[in-house]
């Protein structure tokens, strides 16, 4: 669809990982469901492998969620928490979510502020408490 430039601004890009996916080595769980979906849906045109894709998102990303993190155990998941914080930008917050759960005011974002932060304060406060 068109996209008329003045109507739209990006306040900031929030990156989701699988972290059941992640603990067993790779960002998809099922990489055979995911091919074949490429197979059958022709809007599916990106060439570029999941991993790279994955990396990538990573690397543009102002907020990585780390989703499904009740799944995996404790170690695994400080396991994954570490691996991508290693991968993200400085500074770039990385946190959990359980049950499918996030409170709506951690990703609520702001215009842009002068520290180049996007993020309004509650998630500065969330991320300081944890």
């Amino acid at each position: 669809p068109l996209i008329f430039r003045t109507k739209l601004f990006v306040n900031g890009l929030i990156t989701m990982v699988d972290s059941e996916a992640l603990s067993s080595g790779y960002p998809v769980s099922d990489v055979a469901a995911l091919e074949k979906q490429r197979e059958d849906d022709e809007s599916i045109d990106h060439l570029t492998p999941i991993k790279e894709l994955y990396e990538n998102q990573l690397q543009v990303a102002d907020l990585v969620l780390l989703s499904r993190a009740d799944t995996v155990s404790k170690e695994s998941l400080q396991t994954i928490k570490l691996e991508t914080l290693k991968r993200v930008r400085e500074g770039t917050p990385v946190l959990s979510i359980a049950n499918g759960f996030i409170d709506p005011g951690v990703i609520e974002c702001s215009p842009p502020k002068t520290n180049g932060n996007f993020f309004s304060d509650s998630i500065l406060s969330f991320i300081s408490d944890n």
